[in-house]
């Protein structure tokens, strides 16, 4: 079983260390380790199969858990999320976001 932390900003005059530190507890607080984290630094508007929220989805297999900071940062419409989701269920993988 893989964790992957998925950390994505918009431009580069951005950072993700919030996003980091937001993962990071929760994962301490959840007992999750081994944790590979995955930085993205691209649009919200770029399909999601070209970002590398894909590419963790591509390589996921069952059981394995996706953490983002916040259910946003998966991508820009709700389309696009539950797409993302949809394919995460499909995998049955485990999705889970830090901020409600």
């Amino acid at each position: 079983m893989t964790n992957f932390a998925y950390l994505r900003v918009s431009t580069d005059h951005q950072d993700v260390n919030n996003q980091k530190l937001s993962v990071l507890d929760y994962c301490n607080a959840h007992g999750l380790n081994s944790l590979t984290i995955i930085e993205d630094i691209v649009s919200g508007k770029t399909a999601w199969r070209d970002r590398a929220i894909g590419g963790i989805l591509g390589q996921a297999e069952k059981g394995d858990v996706i953490i983002a900071s916040e259910i946003s940062r998966l991508g820009r419409s709700t389309l696009q999320v539950l797409e993302i989701m949809a394919m995460a269920a499909q995998k049955k993988c485990i999705s889970a976001y830090c901020k409600k």
